[in-house]
């Protein structure tokens, strides 16, 4: 008892250790994101490849027919697809127009290996002679088995992080490889958790707060209506406030907060609004109350934002 007395850290608190799955990704997991896109296109057709590294691609629109190994399937929208390197894989859009968000990462970063920049194309299907550039396979159970559709249940969390890394990668690029793979890790940890707890799906009450959580962000334009929102969980406004509080860790009113920030991102970047009509767009009273507002949560100004620096 007086030796650990002896050693205790001055100050020391109680920890919860993360689990022996947890500390292994920590030790293995260092996300690269190497190419993003945020596209929409016409009907197209990817004859079957491989890639030398992983894919995530978001569906936001538009349905067609992907290949993932020997998987076949239908996509449509808010569909996630994951295709680990070497897989060979054929992605077709059927729709006359298809919104696709994509990221190409590596989990593992590897300072002589991920330093490359390639579009592989279609029918590529012979990479020996750049094997030495191919990802190599991942230790960790859930990962191996992740290939194809993914399901989650907040998938416009997931499309609010891919759309995020798109825009953060085309704005500042290499000066953004820490906060890009901060967020890849997180999009990560979303999808493997949710993959090994499928069975926590079956909670009701989690999925229909999650499903609240989704309106609030593809609804960044408009007023939050919180009514209407725990009338559709059958809860009083204040104890759907509570419990909404306790599944996200954040109120509605600052996730919706969030998302019209998120949006407002997305229109500097790749809109030709002016910063007025921004604001307006996202109903703040006046520019200057939506720069303030905005500098408080990117730490940036919005025209130094839209500029990269």
């Amino acid at each position: 008892m007086k030796a650990n007395n002896r050693n205790a850290i001055p100050g020391e608190q109680r920890i919860n250790p993360p689990t022996a799955d947890e500390k292994k990704r920590l030790s293995i997991l260092r996300p690269f994101v190497r190419q993003t896109g945020d596209d929409q296109r016409r009907t197209w057709f990817m004859k079957g490849r491989k890639l030398l590294d992983y894919l995530l691609v978001y569906i936001g629109d538009g349905y067609g027919i992907f290949t993932v190994g020997e998987k076949t399937f239908k996509v449509g929208a808010d569909d996630i697809v994951w295709i680990p390197p070497g897989t060979v894989h054929e992605m077709r859009g059927t729709s006359g127009r298809m919104h696709c968000i994509y990221i190409h990462f590596d989990l593992i970063y590897d300072p002589v290996r991920s330093h490359w920049n390639a579009y592989i194309p279609s029918g590529t299907t012979d990479l020996d002679p750049w094997k030495r550039l191919m990802h190599p396979a991942v230790d960790d159970a859930a990962i191996k088995n992740m290939s194809g559709i993914i399901q989650n249940s907040d998938k416009s969390a997931v499309k609010q992080l891919m759309k995020q890394i798109c825009i953060e990668h085309k704005r500042s690029g290499e000066k953004s490889y820490l906060l890009l793979s901060g967020m890849m890790m997180q999009i990560v940890s979303m999808l493997v958790s949710e993959h090994e707890k499928k069975s926590d799906w079956e909670n009701i009450r989690w999925l229909e707060l999650q499903k609240s959580a989704s309106k609030i962000r593809v609804s960044a334009e408009k007023d939050i209506d919180l009514k209407k929102l725990s009338g559709e969980n059958h809860l009083s406004v204040s104890h759907f406030r509570k419990l909404f509080r306790e599944v996200h860790g954040i109120s509605p009113r600052a996730l919706h907060n969030q998302a019209k920030l998120q949006t407002a991102c997305e229109l500097l970047i790749y809109s030709k609004q002016n910063i007025s009509e921004i604001a307006q767009t996202l109903g703040f009273s006046n520019v200057h109350n939506f720069s303030r507002a905005f500098k408080k949560q990117m730490k940036n100004s919005p025209r130094n934002y839209r500029n990269g620096k």
